[in-house]
């Protein structure tokens, strides 16, 4: 392919994230109704090409079936480094899911920075064998956030609360859920807001399953509160804590 002609027409009669692709001689002309449509597009451009980077002559109109096309990847319980969070989200975005749903923490460790509360990220308290110590500095996490938005995706991270936190008592000597737990919760869920600003990170999901605690109502009440003072959309597992 010689010549890619692509332009943002708003005006498209499509649904968002949705294009039209014309290849004709050694020219592709792209129409995308938003930045979403011209990264599927531009997908969509590369799967057509063969070894030589030749395409076959096409004309094509593509918009998602579904709006939510995810991904999840358990990192609390087996880390994965920078370089293969990339490699996976190069993956993602050449097949057009629009979501990854990142949850950083569960039993085995934290994987976040934590500048208020270091024992968080101490292998001491975490689940041996289970990468022990390794965990996401904010620029790290920032990074990958900036990687997977130029590629169409958006991050939803995940803090488990106030299940699947066994690293968290280990650290601490309470659990999430005491009236201490909520105390460092607090402060830490405002460094992590802080670092990780809404224009980055619009959702955050907080877990809340397969878990009975005592005082549901006030737990979830306060992870309600937590968001909205930082202007998040909340996100939890269904069934769990209300």
């Amino acid at each position: 392919m010689e010549r890619v002609e692509a332009k943002i027409d708003k005006s498209l009669h499509l649904p968002a994230e949705g294009y039209s692709l014309k290849v004709k001689g050694n020219k592709a002309i792209i129409r995308a109704k938003d930045a979403q449509g011209m990264v599927w597009a531009k997908a969509t451009l590369r799967q057509l090409e063969d070894e030589k980077g030749m395409s076959v002559q096409t004309s094509i109109i593509d918009y998602p079936a579904f709006p939510i096309r995810g991904f999840m990847h358990d990192t609390g319980r087996n880390f994965r480094t920078v370089a293969q969070l990339k490699k996976e989200i190069d993956l993602l975005s050449f097949y057009k899911l629009n979501i990854f749903h990142w949850h950083l923490t569960d039993d085995p460790a934290s994987r976040i920075e934590s500048k208020a509360f270091p024992q968080l990220n101490n292998p001491k308290y975490q689940r041996k064998d289970r990468d022990q110590g390794k965990f996401y500095t904010y620029d790290e996490i920032r990074d990958v956030i900036h990687y997977a938005k130029e590629r169409g995706i958006t991050i939803i991270p995940e803090i488990d609360m106030p299940g699947h936190s066994e690293y968290f008592t280990n650290a601490f000597g309470f659990p999430m859920d005491s009236k201490q737990g909520m105390k460092v919760l607090e402060t830490w869920l405002q460094e992590f807001f802080t670092e990780i600003p809404k224009s980055l990170c619009p959702y955050i999901h907080f877990g809340s399953d397969e878990i009975t605690i005592d005082h549901p109502k006030e737990f979830m009440s306060f992870c309600e509160r937590m968001a909205k003072q930082h202007g998040r959309e909340i996100l939890a597992w269904n069934p769990g804590l209300e």
